[in-house]
């Protein structure tokens, strides 16, 4: 399925009308003399346009060249426009072992410019050729340049033609498409996996660049290299035996969508529209519709990555705020997970779904990821509309470093917010022990990260109470900001520590350790060992702020005494919170913290005031 799918999006988008030649990069245009006779090899290479430092990686233009099929480790050279290697039998400095098989890769090249020299007599190949021999016999020298890359491609071009290749003369190209044809011809005893047309030997799945973790040369899909996964007696990709056409057209399909900048068939000069993104430094998701109607969902997928308000329309912003559209499209939407390694791509996850289902998942993922925002509004910048899923995941490593992250970690919540299924609990478990590992740093990337970590929460516990019954899972759904009516010890407790902490504060000021610095992991897990002696250090603060500000104290001294009437008086506070207790103990804090630490006029949405604390104005209660 996941071939056919290609398969039609190869199509769609018109990325197989003419699979003899492909769009590549190409660094270097070799200047030849009809007589064979070098002239000069041109860097080609320049800024992105992009680029936001002068030492930007340089990036070669992309040139329309014969198609390329990829190879392994054996020597087996592309038409008319190759590597060093291949094209001046040249190899790195640093790669003197390979000086022996340098001979070979310029022997197999210089072999296929004959051939069409022969067949054709085009000058502009007969004058490749000429060059060609002079460095095969040794009477043309040349050595390595070190602004050349052992992945850079050379291609010619002829004095009387300085803007058309060699290999797109017309005779060149007849004589190419011949041969391609030739190759692709026959009939057999299997069939195409992908388009069921009869198959008389099945060829090697094309190599895809810019997977991440793989070869620089190139990955296949589809490889059978090694005994152990061969049977029946079948050998090579006769296990899974695709039409030639088929495979180039799939692995077109694949390089678009791993390329985020894949040149667009029928505009030249323009890109197609990103259909990746990278989870980790081997790992990459990939989407797509094969219909135009599914267009809009993919450029939405992109804003659990980035949202921007500004690159989408009100049905998408309303998406944002967990409001789920009402138009139906059945159109098919896809989405791999893959890593590349030297030998294959290694598929780890597969979604098969419909346009509809994934807008429908997106704003529940949205609406269960919601979350009052205790972090200051940037200056030169409003905080997203949404949480990326980079700043999700950063929130749930040490000190933010994602490299820390188990690999499939990004991907597993990725899954979740496609298909609409449960988070994975390891989730839950790491945000709430990085929140309390980190729960005394107050720099902004801090906040950010504590922010993230309670929508993760909210999320978590909200999927388990909507997929799980009552009777299992006794959690109600949590909400974005405080939630009076939630009864839950654990959620209570947060609450509480939010109090006494806004408490200590309001009453001593700026101290070099707060009771979040002593207390709030113990806290968070053990609370009858803590919250006695917290509650008489509060009678304390309460008494010294009374002779600064009597109504704040009136104030904490009843929010302080109805959270306590709530936990249980019978049973006293627990020894000890279960995992989802301790959750809730996260988010009620977090609640707390932004109905004390905000002014009140400035929403819910509006994230802490920058400027300061709000004044606490309420109706002066007598102390005891």
């Amino acid at each position: 399925m996941i071939l056919q799918a290609l398969y039609k999006l190869a199509h769609s988008e018109n990325l197989a009308k003419d699979l003899d030649f492909q769009d590549l990069p190409v660094a270097w245009w070799v200047r030849l003399r009809d007589d064979g006779a070098l002239l000069a090899i041109e860097d080609r290479r320049q800024q992105p346009a992009n680029a936001k430092w002068r030492a930007a990686r340089l990036v070669a233009p992309r040139l329309r060249v014969p198609y390329q099929a990829g190879r392994t480790s054996r020597v087996a050279a592309h038409f008319m426009v190759d590597n060093a290697q291949y094209v001046f039998g040249l190899a790195p400095p640093d790669k003197a072992a390979k000086q022996d098989r340098v001979k070979q890769c310029l022997a197999a090249f210089r072999s296929m410019v004959s051939d069409c020299a022969e067949a054709t007599r085009d000058p502009g190949a007969e004058a490749v050729l000429r060059f060609l021999d002079g460095l095969a016999d040794g009477t043309r020298t040349m050595s390595w340049n070190e602004e050349w890359a052992s992945n850079d491609q050379f291609a010619f071009f002829l004095a009387s033609e300085p803007d058309r290749p060699v290999h797109l003369r017309p005779a060149v190209v007849d004589y190419w498409r011949r041969q391609r044809m030739q190759e692709g011809s026959g009939e057999g005893a299997f069939r195409c996996l992908v388009t069921g047309a009869r198959v008389s030997e099945p060829g090697q799945f094309p190599q895809v660049r810019k997977v991440p973790g793989g070869s620089p040369s190139g990955v296949s899909m589809v490889s059978f290299n090694n005994p152990a996964f061969l049977s029946y007696g079948w050998k090579s990709n006769e296990n899974a035996p695709i039409s030639r056409d088929a495979a180039e057209a799939c692995a077109t399909a694949l390089a678009r969508l791993v390329d985020s900048e894949y040149p667009n068939p029928d505009e030249p000069g323009t890109t197609l529209p990103v259909r990746r993104y990278r989870l980790t430094s081997d790992t990459v998701v990939v989407y797509w519709s094969p219909e135009s109607a599914g267009n809009d969902a993919c450029n939405m997928i992109q804003s659990l990555f980035d949202p921007d308000p500004g690159e989408v329309g009100e049905m998408y912003r309303s998406i944002w705020r967990g409001r789920r559209p009402t138009i139906a499209n059945p159109a098919a939407f896809y989405a791999m997970t893959i890593t590349g390694t030297q030998g294959r791509i290694i598929v780890r996850d597969w979604i098969e779904t419909t346009v509809e289902a994934v807008l429908t998942n997106l704003a529940d993922y949205f609406a269960d990821i919601s979350i009052v925002r205790n972090t200051p509004k940037p200056r030169a910048r409003d905080l997203p509309p949404a949480m990326p899923l980079q700043t999700l995941m950063r929130a749930l490593a040490v000190n933010g470093d994602e490299g820390r992250l188990p690999p499939n970690l990004a991907n597993e919540v990725f899954h979740a917010a496609i298909t609409g299924g449960p988070f994975p609990r390891h989730i839950l478990q790491r945000a709430v022990e990085r929140t309390r590992a980190e729960a005394t740093r107050s720099e902004w990337l801090d906040l950010e990260r504590r922010d993230a970590r309670a929508a993760l929460v909210k999320a978590y516990l909200n999927r388990q109470a909507r997929i799980e019954a009552a009777s299992v899972n006794p959690y109600p759904e949590a909400t974005t900001a405080m939630d009076p009516s939630n009864s839950n010890t654990g959620y209570l407790l947060g609450r509480l520590m939010a109090l006494l902490e806004k408490l200590q504060r309001d009453a001593l000021g700026d101290v070099n350790a707060t009771i979040v610095d002593r207390y709030f992991k113990r806290a968070a897990t053990t609370p009858q060992s803590v919250f006695s002696h917290l509650l008489k250090g509060a009678n304390s603060h309460q008494k010294k702020l009374k002779q600064a500000n009597a109504r704040a104290a009136g104030f904490y001294r009843r929010e302080i005494d109805a959270l306590l009437d709530k936990l249980s008086p019978d049973s006293g506070l627990p020894m000890r919170l279960s995992l989802e207790d301790q959750a809730l103990f996260l988010l009620g804090y977090h609640h707390q913290r932004h109905a004390l630490w905000t002014k009140r006029d400035a929403g819910i949405e509006s994230g802490a005031d920058p400027d300061g604390e709000a004044e606490i104005d309420l109706e002066p209660a007598e102390m005891e």
